[in-house]
């Protein structure tokens, strides 16, 4: 194929010349020889064998090179030889021999692969480079093969393109009706994007030359003829031509997806710059740089950095580990260079580390599986370990008895024992997590990694100052990329610095901080995503718990870019030099990457921070540094050697901390719905950024767009990317709060940073237990299991719904369950449990627990810390170390109770869990108790918190009840307190965990608080969140009903409006909803929005995984036959404005999204209902009731166990023995030996008269009941029954109640009971629910025999049925105005 293209490249060359032959007879031979290599044969040889001198003109290059601009006008000649499209831009191909042509010089081949050289000679290696179509897409269509011509076009098309020849002079270059200067869209872009069969222009357009003769492809090197006053003069200078979409000249422009936010077509698909949001522009311009540090290498053979103390140790800092050497333990972090007062990274090797296992004895010796009597020895424990080891390989060992205490879920391990301790080296094969043996039934800690045992050992607590004693500098090769490697022989060497030493260290070095921000594309010929653009900002030397942001620090930013084709738009490497920001051009992706490698390397980052790096960049640039084997990737991290076998991402970057904004740790610190990096930049930075579509990234590297400026705005997109994650990072203090958490836990930063708050409690647990000598459950990977059922939670009353205008005082218990767990002393060593049940709780003369203890130190630390923070005298500095200090103490104390619930934790205790969450019932419970007992109204209660209705007006009225409460409940206990949360002036409570209310503090200031609603939730759009936030506003505004009522009506009828005539900007119509799984793993994937749109976006190679939050828009114009196929990623709606697919569905937002918002906000209102607010919206009232009426299954369809379940049986007494026993259903007497009709404990037959008889005062007893009326007041506070009516009907008779009643025994009821009685004698139905052919036989029998009796007693119960009101329907009476 390649030698076919070339072979044709050869003869359209030799035809460009060719039209200069001096005389007709040369034309026509050309001309054959271009017929022939057309149809695949030879070219004639006597146009090979003619002179050049006697065939062509010697011409300018000028005119030649206009010649050659007229070939893009004109592509019909052009064959698609291996199908996957073609577009000629109408340049020289034997000018892009090195960057274009399908071979490349051997060089640039091995520089782009990263591939080594073979020694052997050879034929060089033909590879094909990426061309600009392989990224456009299926949605940017090429042109495909274009069928040979016939002989008769094919002489007109020569005969036009000759006579023009004649005739031509050096024309000017043709410009298309682009708006160049605002959309910088070239022609070629345009000719990929649409390419439709029309008709050619009668004349050949005029062409401008080309002064570029450069073999290599250059942007730099164009003319003046592209500048913006030119283009001007030849717009207005050149004629209008017509629209040729063949050759893509097209009249309208397109628009930037960064310039989106002005556009004004119908449904707006981007809204314009609030004027309180600063936009991206501007913070970029404003962004300043420092100069690059110089580089200073060193040899690894001599990595001296003078660090020593006079006594021979190191004052190390940590906060990185690896242990995945063979026997070694690897930490990393940085010391101080005492030549330069700088920190600077460091490594120390630890060798030494053992396991360390307990076997715990049988109580008695188990031979083949049955117990013995014999109770083994110490010795012969030992003697069987000593088998065992050389069994499984192990080398050396040595062991000793010690004692241990246990006390977590394990039934058959003693509360203290002797164990065996036995220790080995790590480099030594580990023993299976479920060894034992005929002696020991257990071994505690086979695989404990190597890291849990050095800082629970060493009480290592998080990143800290270690002190390293015979420290040595590190021999032989080197294993990181560290500027200094020390070593140490055994881990007692290292030990942290005691609180009281006066010459530890006092703060944390500064931190290197790398903020990365990199571009991706799809190359869809390889199915590949590949790095087109990476841009890092270094804040160099940075204080974490520092109040300076970061736009005012220092900073050092480079950018590497790559062309996607042949080479760069014109000017752009030009202009990218000029640039404030160091931008470097590169050729290739394998170049971008390394440069990138480089830099990590250069600035020694100590941190990395992105946003979605975990989760999808960093596998990408995995990928990429691997497929192009850039040199030494593993720079990426601080570890020199490769790691082995699959590996976490984040692992590759090990010794660099690996910060994500997208993170789920990032994502408990900062408050936004989606986490997109455009949200969070919106609602923490007060800064409008601006998404750009993947799909659209290749349009802004075209070669041939003829300024830069489209490649520059992106390039300067991503590197103000790089400013935005640390300035948000920075606003949340990401790093600092870890770093805190991570001291509380005693874990690793990486971990706290990257992993869960489960394993923050399980360290924190595992070093206060081994500090009392007890021996900790073993991590263990639980398979998924059916779960277990859930104990009881938190105790939610029944709120009592409406609109309360009055103060409600928010009463809430400070840290219930942790001060639950202290204040009745709930911990693994105290409470006594059997089983699953909730224990008792234990005695107050019992020692306090291990976790009480925990809890009450934290609490007590953070009191000292709140205390200091009181200092109004304090610098900022301390002020924000405080307060980072004591919000961690915050977090870490109420997430203690969270590792006794939660089923993956190695502390998982499901009856101490229990047992707090009922205490916590049982205290609110007496708490409303408590409340009613002082006249208080309690209106709501979640948890850990009441809300009472003071029945104030006056706020300082309300206050002092509040005070007075507040001392009553504290007085009961010991550690508990309860306290005045908030006020409310207004609250509107709708039902559990849903209410709104209007908060006040003290100066009157107010704010509105909302929980559970639907304007909280991703479910419901921007346009739903603003409609019901404009309801709830005038709800809870305190004016006149009928105003509030009527405003809300306008405003609906207003923005009904709005959305029909598409003035609402598109990203107010998105949805989100987050994936609980990965997108292939739903099984009713048809039936899910979101599902959907994820399924579609990894179709295209973009990332979507479980975790992640998935933006779509519900759009009219499918005829998919799912609800939720009619589901688009905004990105595809804002790819086709006009495709009437992709139209808004209008109606399904305000049908759905908007109108049950506000239905249920203006529940509580008078004046307004379901109907009156569908006409607002302009929705047909009957189909809105339609869409929310509740069907129901037919009674008589439902199984008669189901439809009789509550009904009460028929008793029948004896008439000779008393005794009285039910009447069993006719359908089950076959399925029972005793006989039908007949007594229990005589089995005589009952006499039909006394059976009908019975029946007979057992209906009228159940229709007395239902005449009686008696009704319930549904509020859970009253409760009143009574048979008396209220002035209005349904409203309880109880004066200040607002509840409704409900009767106890309803007309529907009855007839179910009286349906019961005649399904006892259906004789029809019996035999319909008999399926077994032995027991039909029996209930034949049973009829035949009883035949009498049961028409006799069906009858009277029909006599009853038929006077029922509810087994007819009179249509006469329904369809009475019908009548003529």
């Amino acid at each position: 194929m390649y030698a076919h293209a070339s072979h044709q490249a050869r003869v359209r060359s030799s035809f460009c010349l060719a039209t200069f032959m001096a005389s007709r007879a040369q034309r026509l031979e050309a001309l054959a020889a271009l017929k022939a290599a057309r149809q695949g044969g030879v070219v004639p040889s006597k146009v090979e064998e003619d002179d050049d001198g006697a065939i062509y003109d010697e011409v300018t290059e000028e005119t030649y090179q206009s010649l050659v601009r007229g070939r893009m006008m004109e592509d019909d000649f052009i064959e698609d030889d291996d199908g996957s499209g073609y577009v000629d831009h109408g340049q020289d191909e034997w000018a892009q021999a090195q960057s274009e042509s399908d071979t490349e010089d051997e060089r640039d081949y091995y520089e782009r692969t990263g591939r080594k050289k073979p020694k052997k000679k050879g034929a060089r290696r033909v590879a094909r480079h990426a061309l600009p179509h392989d990224y456009l897409g299926p949605r940017h269509e090429v042109r495909r093969a274009v069928p040979a011509p016939s002989k008769e076009s094919e002489d007109a098309f020569m005969s036009k393109l000759f006579g023009g020849l004649e005739h031509m002079s050096t024309p000017a270059r043709p410009m298309a009706t682009l708006a160049l200067d605002e959309s910088h869209d070239s022609p070629s872009l345009a000719m990929a994007r649409k390419r439709k069969q029309l008709h050619t222009p009668t004349t050949l357009p005029s062409l401008v030359p080309d002064l570029s003769s450069s073999t290599e492809p250059s942007s730099d090197a164009l003319d003046d003829s592209w500048s913006d006053e030119a283009s001007k003069k030849r717009k207005s200078d050149t004629p209008p031509m017509d629209e040729d979409d063949d050759f893509g000249m097209v009249t309208a422009r397109r628009q930037d997806p960064l310039e989106a936010a002005t556009r004004t077509s119908k449904p707006v698909h981007a809204p314009e710059t609030p004027t309180h949001l600063q936009t991206w522009r501007s913070v970029h311009d404003g962004l300043a740089t420092e100069s690059t540090p110089v580089a200073t290498p060193y040899h690894a053979a001599t990595k001296q950095v003078p660090c020593f103390e006079e006594d021979g140790s190191v004052h190390f800092y940590w906060f990185d580990y690896y242990d995945d050497l063979h026997g070694t333990f690897l930490l990393l972090g940085k010391v101080l260079d005492k030549a330069t007062g700088r920190f600077v990274s460091a490594s120390v090797a630890i060798d030494g580390m053992e396991r360390c296992l307990f076997l715990q004895p049988r109580p008695r010796i188990v031979v083949d599986g049955h117990e013995t009597d014999r109770v083994p020895g110490e010795d012969e424990v030992m003697e069987e370990f000593e088998s065992m080891r050389q069994r499984y390989g192990i080398q050396s060992w040595i062991g000793k008895w010690v004692t241990r205490k246990y006390a977590f879920e394990l039934p058959d391990v003693p509360r203290e024992g002797s164990y065996l301790k036995v220790k080995y080296g790590f480099d030594e094969p580990a023993l299976p997590a479920d060894v034992s043996g005929s002696t020991f039934c257990r071994a505690f800690g086979a695989h404990t990694s190597a890291f849990e045992l050095f800082v629970v050992k060493r009480r290592i607590m998080g990143p800290c100052w270690l002190r390293l004693e015979r420290a040595n500098v590190r021999q032989g090769a080197p294993q990181t990329w560290t500027k200094m490697e020390l070593s140490v022989d055994e881990p007692k060497c290292v030990a942290p610095f005691a609180d009281t030493d006066a010459h530890a260290p006092k703060d944390a070095p500064p931190l290197t901080i790398m903020s990365l921000a990199l571009r991706s594309v799809v190359n869809f010929k390889e199915n590949k995503r590949e790095i087109v653009a990476v841009s890092a900002r270094v804040w160099r030397d940075m204080a974490l718990e520092h109040p300076t942001p970061p736009e005012q620090c220092p900073s050092t930013a480079f950018t590497a870019v790559r062309p996607l084709g042949p080479s760069f738009p014109p000017r752009f490497e030009q202009q990218a030099q000029q640039s404030p920001t160091k931008i470097k051009a590169f050729k290739y992706e394998r170049m971008v990457l390394n440069h990138l490698l480089s830099q990590i390397q250069l600035h020694d980052a100590d941190v990395i921070l992105s946003h979605d790096l975990v989760g999808s960049t960093l596998d990408i640039l995995l990928h990429r540094l691997r497929d192009l084997h850039c040199d030494q990737w593993t720079r990426l991290g601080r570890m020199r050697h490769e790691p082995k076998g699959k590996l976490h991402p984040v692992r590759a970057l090990v010794g660099r901390l690996v910060a994500d904004l997208s993170s789920d740790t990032a994502k408990g610190m900062i408050a936004s719905t989606t986490w997109s990096l455009s949200e969070m930049c919106r609602t923490h930075l007060n800064t409008q950024r601006e998404d750009i579509d993947p799909e659209d990234v290749p349009s802004f590297f075209d070669c041939t767009a003829p300024t830069p400026e489209r490649l520059l705005t992106f390039v300067k997109h991503c590197e103000v990317d790089a400013f935005f994650q640390m300035a948000i990072a920075s606003k949340v203090q990401l790093l600092a709060l870890t770093k805190q958490l991570t001291n509380l836990a005693g874990n690793a930063w990486s971990r706290t940073l990257n992993g869960g708050r489960a394993e923050r409690n399980e360290y924190i647990l595992l070093h206060e237990f081994h500090k009392k000598k007890y021996l900790c459950p073993d991590k263990e990977r639980k398979a998924p299991s059916d779960k277990k059922e859930k104990f009881k939670g938190g105790l939610v009353f029944e709120p009592k719904r409406g609109l309360w205008d009055k103060y409600v005082l928010v009463m809430d218990f400070n840290s219930l369950y942790p001060s639950i767990i202290q204040e009745f002393n709930i911990d693994f060593t105290t409470v006594e449990r059997h089983g699953d049940d909730v224990p008792p709780a234990p005695s107050s003369d019992v020692a306090q627990g291990v976790l009480p203890h925990l809890i009450a130190t934290l609490v007590n630390r953070r009191r000292q810390v709140k205390a200091l923070m009181k200092d109004k005298h304090a610098p900022a500095l301390k002020q924000l170390q405080w307060n980072i200090k004591q919000q961690a103490l915050k977090l870490t104390a109420n997430s203690m109770y969270g590792c006794l619930g939660y089923e993956n934790s190695r502390f998982y205790a499901r009856p101490l869990a229990a047992l707090t969450t009922f205490k916590g019932r049982e205290i609110l419970s007496t708490t409303r108790e408590l409340a009613e007992s002082m006249s208080l109204d309690v209106i709501y209660g979640d948890t850990d918190s009441v809300m009472i209705n003071t029945r104030c007006v006056d706020y300082d009225a309300a206050i002092k009840l509040g005070h007075e409460f507040r001392r009553a409940v504290n007085e009961r206990y010991r550690l508990l307190e309860i306290d005045i949360d908030g006020v409310f002036q207004r609250m509107l409570l709708l039902q559990k965990k849903k209410y709104a209310a209007l908060l006040v503090n003290e100066g009157g200031d107010t704010s509105t608080e909302i929980k559970g609603l639907d304007m909280k939730r991703r479910e419901y759009c921007a346009l739903s969140k603003q409609a019901s936030a404009y309801v709830l506003e005038q709800i809870l505004s305190g004016d006149a009903t009928e105003t509030v009522v009527e405003r809300i009506h306008e405003y609906l009828q207003q923005l009904a409006s709005d959305v029909r005539e598409g003035r609402i900007p598109l990203d107010d119509y998105v949805i989100y909803k987050r994936l609980g799984k990965r997108p292939q793993d739903y099984p009713d994937a048809q039936n899910q929005p979101h599902v959907q749109v994820a399924l579609r976006m990894l179709a295209k190679n973009e990332s979507a995984r479980s975790g992640d939050v998935i933006p779509y828009v519900f759009c009219a114009g499918s005829d998919a036959k799912h609800q939720a196929e009619r589901a688009f990623h905004p990105d595809d709606v804002r790819r086709h404005p006009d495709d009437p697919t992709y139209a808004i569905d209008y109606k399904h937002y305000l049908s759905l999204q908007i109108l049950p918002p506000i239905e249920r906000l203006a529940d509580s209102l008078e004046g307004s209902d379901r109907s009156r607010l569908a006409a607002c919206l302009g929705l047909d009232v009957h189909t809105t009731h339609a869409s929310e009426r509740e069907f129901a299954t037919l009674d008589s369809q439902v199984p008669s166990s189901v439809r009789f379940a509550h009904c009460d049986a028929l008793p029948v007494r004896c008439p000779q023995c008393s005794h009285t026993s039910s009447v069993q259903p006719l359908a089950h007497s076959a399925r029972s030996e005793a006989a039908w009709l007949a007594c229990e404990a005589c089995h005589a037959p009952w006499p039909l008269a006394s059976l009908v008889v019975q029946l007979q005062l057992a209906i009228r007893a159940h229709i007395a009941q239902y005449y009686q009326g008696i009704a319930t007041c549904s509020e859970p506070s009253c409760r009143a029954t009574s048979d008396m009516t209220g002035v209005y009907s349904g409203r309880c008779v109880v004066a200040g109640c607002r509840g409704k009643v409900v009767a106890q025994y309803t007309d529907k009821a009855l007839y179910t009971q009286l349906c019961f009685f005649a399904y006892l004698f259906d004789a029809a139905q019996a035999v319909a629910e008999t399926r077994d052919t032995a027991q039909q036989t029996r209930l034949q029998s049973i009829v035949d025999a009883h035949r009498a009796d049961i028409d006799a007693l069906h009858g009277t119960v029909q006599s009853y049925l038929a006077r029922n009101g509810r087994r007819f329907v009179g249509l006469g009476k329904l369809f009475s105005f019908m009548r003529m």
